[in-house]
């Protein structure tokens, strides 16, 4: 199976069927089952999105504490496998506005799914399906990008 590693919060928002699109730089040829693994800490990308509302509204009290003094909590599964699912299709991005952007296939993103990527033109759209959020996540050593994991039970 091959597996994908992506920072938090957006592994998370995945796995928790939040987000369906994972924007990457790079594109790939692969189609089908597809492990999601979130990163081994959180960079300073994903503290800064942790604080916009749009990602509060849906991680707060669970995955994101904020304590009086205004000291935040991540309360994600860093560095483990946290969900399975199918990777449908990778397409470009072409157009991007305020408030919604177009890909190649002419799906038109918006909504939070817009707030939760970098939709910038010439990147790629990782579209996925069917993702699961497992009842036990699997720690595996840390890895980048798109890679093999051949020891999954499921």
């Amino acid at each position: 199976m091959k597996c994908l590693s992506i920072i938090e919060p957006f592994a998370t928002l995945i796995a928790i069927q939040e987000k369906r699109i994972e924007t990457r730089s790079w594109k790939t040829n692969y189609r089908g089952e597809i492990a999601i693994h979130a990163s081994k800490t959180i960079n300073k990308e994903g503290k800064e999105s942790c604080l916009k509302n749009e990602f509060l509204e849906v991680l707060e009290g669970k995955y994101i504490i904020i304590n009086g003094n205004n000291k935040i909590q991540y309360n994600f599964n860093f560095g483990n496998i946290i969900a399975i699912g199918d990777l449908i299709d990778c397409v470009q991005m072409k157009e991007l506005y305020e408030d919604y952007a177009i890909l190649e296939n002419g799906m038109k993103v918006e909504g939070n799914e817009l707030v939760f990527g970098d939709y910038t033109p010439g990147r790629y759209a990782w579209i996925l399906d069917n993702i699961h959020l497992l009842n036990k996540p699997i720690k595996v050593k840390r890895h980048l990008g798109l890679w093999n994991y051949n020891d999954m039970k499921i």
